[in-house]
């Protein structure tokens, strides 16, 4: 498949758009890229040059994980806290949320805020 890819002064990519194609734009095969950082990887002489994610962006990618995790067991937190999951059956999902919150505060704490 293919697709559009815009990018920015500093050739940047911004966005990958399949449909609609647009002639004049710069247009590869989704297959032959593999992954792509918008906003970080660049489009250089007809190819996509993978730039490193800046500590914070991984931080960033880190959190927003953690936190899903976190909301995928909420269920489990709600019966436990409506009395329908014992402690015993609880605890081990417990301290595994409490290690997620955990990291997520140290990652907070380390990002940098420019």
């Amino acid at each position: 498949m293919n697709a559009n890819i815009y990018v920015d002064a500093n050739n940047v990519i911004t966005a990958i758009v399949t449909d609609p194609i647009r002639e004049g734009l710069p247009l590869v095969d989704l297959a032959e890229i593999g992954d792509v950082k918008v906003g970080y990887d660049k489009f250089v002489d007809g190819k996509i040059v993978p730039m490193p994610k800046p500590a914070n962006v991984q931080a960033m990618e880190r959190i927003y994980e953690l936190k899903a995790m976190l909301a995928r067991t909420d269920y489990e937190a709600i019966k436990f806290a409506e009395g329908r999951l014992s402690a015993v059956e609880y605890q081990t999902l417990s301290d595994q949320r409490q290690a997620w919150r955990d990291e997520i505060n140290e990652l907070e704490a380390g990002l940098v805020i420019e």
